[in-house]
């Protein structure tokens, strides 16, 4: 299989958690990282070997990624969706998708048309015990259930290091 050419946009802190991640797949490489703040682009380049190309725009980036990591503040996810949603390219958006339930809307709508992933970035529901839990509810073992609160520490910001 063909290396995933993966681009970041918003290298900020959030964006160390989501390379951790990335680093642990298979045929993914990250080829391209952004941030208006180009210090912010060129650690997180740097923490990466140097490797991705460092740029403060991300529209610069459309030609050299197929799929792209979004983590920008969160009035600049439709804009940024949207644009690479029309360079069909395969989009994983931290949380919020949007800011509106309408721009959502458009934002999927536009990647089912074009046949792209869209994702929002919320892992939580792959956690093993997540993934255990939701096999006992849809068995049925504990009978039908109306409602249930689920609460989770994720810890993000505890480590800003790239290489943890």
């Amino acid at each position: 299989m063909e290396k995933l050419r993966l681009g970041l946009v918003g290298c900020g802190a959030m964006m160390g958690t989501h390379v951790k991640g990335v680093l642990q797949v298979e045929n993914v490489e990250i080829v391209a990282v952004c941030d208006i703040v180009e210090e912010n682009a060129k650690a997180v380049a740097d923490a990466l070997g140097g490797t991705p190309k460092i740029f403060t725009e991300y529209c610069d980036m459309v030609d050299m990624i197929d799929a792209v990591m979004i983590a920008l503040p969160h009035d600049l996810h439709f804009e940024c969706g949207m644009f690479f949603a029309m360079h069909n390219k395969h989009i994983l958006m931290e949380k919020p998708l949007c800011n509106t339930e309408r721009e959502c809307e458009i934002l999927i709508e536009t990647c089912e048309a074009r046949n792209l992933k869209l994702m929002c970035a919320y892992p939580v529901r792959f956690w093993p015990g997540i993934r255990k839990l939701k096999e006992l509810v849809d068995s049925g073992e504990f009978g039908e259930i109306i409602q249930m609160s689920i609460w989770t520490e994720q810890l993000t910001g505890v480590t800003l290091k790239y290489d943890q």
